[in-house]
């Protein structure tokens, strides 16, 4: 059961994070236009808006954005594993 909320949670940010691109986009957040680039991927936007159209570039930092939300939460996931550890009954 632990293990199932762990990837539930993980998944959760995850998601949470790829629709804050289109969540922000919507509701004109500052740092979440197409056109004046996103917070987070500005290393990338000389690439992006070259490349790609409006569409394309917002799923590629939503992908971005997604992993940026995953990779906190499973770290999260793994220290709590290593700080209670799963005990198990001597049968």
């Amino acid at each position: 059961m632990r293990g199932l909320l762990e990837v539930v949670f993980v998944l959760a940010a995850a998601l949470a994070g790829g629709l804050s691109v289109y969540v922000g986009e919507a509701q004109q957040w500052p740092g979440f236009h197409v056109r004046d680039g996103y917070w987070g991927t500005a290393f990338m936007s000389d690439f992006l808006y070259a490349a790609a159209s409006d569409t394309t570039v917002k799923l590629i930092v939503a992908c971005c954005w997604a992993q940026y939300a995953a990779v906190p939460a499973l770290a999260g996931v793994v220290l709590l594993r290593f700080w209670f550890p799963v005990r198990r009954s001597a049968k």
